[in-house]
């Protein structure tokens, strides 16, 4: 919702079990049940330095030796082509010291680059021709107004998904924010208002109906 880009890990793979013509098939097909996974699945809860760095007015690496609490983020799996799965990347390091990303499985580009936050979050330039300009992190925005009253927002409709209430529903208006990312921006939290006042009226009309179905059950 920030319009910022991080590597989320997704699975560990041991590589000395796909060895030789037949292994690299079976990864192949790992992979793609992964990116199917990951496809079905459109939005997950994230840690997002972005969004951290603007709730908490921290920086990231200052938030880590604090002991504020996460704010988690809803983050949607990137696909760099439209109409294909979300791509996959391997970390040839290995887990020693800082990952260096490679194109495993699907489009996208062939290596991906991390900032200096030890967030996985992606260095801007690497992107940069690929999915258009990236929005800047506001220093002016950090722990302001708009900043709270979004966080409150995205983390009730995450608790939402995570309840299994009314999937879709949620996963349809985060869809809608998402198209005015970067939702923390003044004037886009401002149009962003009908989106929220239709959602409020849809909460509260599934609220009512699960109250009636309740009596009705009690009185059965």
């Amino acid at each position: 919702m920030c319009d910022s880009y991080f590597v989320v890990v997704v699975m560990q793979v041991d590589c000395s079990n796909y060895r030789g013509g037949a292994g690299t098939k079976r990864l192949e097909t790992h992979y793609e049940k992964c990116q199917l996974r990951l496809e079905e699945a459109v939005w997950t809860q994230a840690r997002c330095a972005s969004c951290m760095e603007l709730v908490t007015g921290m920086r990231y690496g200052e938030w880590l030796q604090s002991d504020l609490p996460v704010h988690p983020s809803p983050a949607r799996f990137v696909a760099f082509d439209e109409g294909e799965p979300p791509t996959l990347y391997v970390d040839e390091n290995a887990g020693a010291g800082k990952p260096k990303w490679s194109l495993a499985q699907g489009v996208g580009p062939k290596t991906l680059e991390t900032d200096n936050s030890r967030s996985n979050r992606l260095h801007k330039p690497t992107l940069r021709g690929i999915l258009g300009p990236r929005a800047e992190i506001w220093e002016g925005l950090k722990g302001g107004p708009v900043v709270g009253d979004c966080d409150t927002v995205l983390t009730t409709a995450l608790a939402s998904i995570a309840q299994g209430s009314s999937g879709e529903g949620v996963s349809a208006f985060l869809t809608s924010l998402f198209s005015l990312s970067p939702l923390f921006k003044p004037e886009n939290w401002q149009a962003a208002q009908p989106l929220l006042a239709t959602r409020e009226v849809e909460v509260q009309t599934m609220e009512m109906e699960r109250m009636r179905i309740e009596e009705e059950r009690v009185r059965a």
